[in-house]
C-alpha cells in the first residue's frame, strides 16, 4: 500500500508540472506551412544558399 501511494504522488507531481509547463509556454499557431518542401528547396537555390552543393537537383 505504501508503494501505491508513492506512485500516485509521483504521477500527481508529474501531471501538475506538465500542466504548469503548458500554461507558461506560449502557444504557437498550428497552421500548415504554405510552402511545400519543393518550393523551399527552389527558394534556397534561387537565393544562392546551395552553391556549395555538387548538384542542385
Amino acid at each position: 500500500m505504501f508503494f501505491l501511494w508513492i506512485a500516485l504522488v509521483i504521477l500527481f507531481v508529474i501531471g501538475v508540472s506538465v500542466l504548469i509547463g503548458r500554461m507558461m509556454s506560449p502557444r504557437a499557431p498550428r497552421t500548415r506551412d504554405p510552402m511545400s518542401r519543393a518550393q523551399k528547396v527552389e527558394a534556397l537555390k534561387m537565393s544562392g544558399a546551395m552553391q556549395h552543393r555538387k548538384s542542385n537537383r
